[in-house]
């Protein structure tokens, strides 16, 4: 399916997009916890709001964050970005 006129995506991109940030989503959760990490914690490490961290853990958030974010919670987590985007260990 190729990308309309209108500026939409195609499915396909919006389903692997929304995929890759379910994998966020649990991701964050487990390294935040296994750094032993508050939300208000990271989120005073990261200097963002706690309500932010808080959606980052959300059922409902499925979104992928930026670059710099993505690298800036690796650093913090001592992780990698692609722990944080990939399911490479049992969830």
């Amino acid at each position: 399916m190729h990308e309309s006129r209108g500026g939409s995506y195609p499915r396909k991109f919006i389903a692997e997009r929304k995929a890759i940030g379910i994998l966020f989503r649990k991701n964050v959760v487990f390294y935040r916890n296994k750094a032993g990490l508050r939300q208000i914690d990271l989120a005073e490490k990261m200097d963002v709001a706690q309500s932010l961290v808080s959606r980052w853990g959300s059922q409902k958030y499925t979104d992928v964050p930026t670059a710099y974010t993505l690298l800036h919670l690796s650093q913090v987590l001592k992780c990698t970005v692609n722990d944080l985007l990939i399911e490479s260990r049992p969830i």
